[in-house]
């Protein structure tokens, strides 16, 4: 089964949706021990940052550097399962998440953004 481009996008966003639900349900979200209004408040802010501006930010700009740099890649996944292409994406959006947050650790300008994600005292 070959989806299009508007397809996969909605089925990356049914993954993302469906985890963000799983941990509301599973993990207490915005009941955790300890947790104080500005916790709450700085978690809402920081996931929709993440989803309106960062994670858009960057898909643009490898799309375009992509094209720039490589253009005949373009499509060369196209035609792949969809099961191996959901493999794919969440082994690479996995790993991308750890370097994204390995990256927040070692550099001062990236952690001075990140490090609002430590200081609250449930963490």
């Amino acid at each position: 089964m070959q989806l299009t481009s508007a397809q996969s996008s909605l089925v990356v966003m049914a993954i993302y949706l469906s985890f963000a639900l799983l941990e509301l349900a599973c993990t207490r979200l915005f009941a955790k021990d300890e947790q104080t209004r500005h916790d709450g408040i700085l978690e809402v802010v920081s996931t929709l940052m993440l989803l309106v501006v960062t994670q858009p930010l960057i898909l643009f700009t490898v799309g375009a550097i992509g094209q720039a740099l490589v253009p005949q890649y373009a499509n060369a996944l196209a035609g792949i399962p969809f099961l191996a292409a959901l493999a794919l994406f969440l082994v690479f959006e996995d790993m991308m998440q750890y370097w994204w947050h390995r990256a927040s650790h070692s550099f001062s300008w990236l952690y001075n953004l990140h490090r609002a994600h430590h200081n609250a005292r449930y963490m």
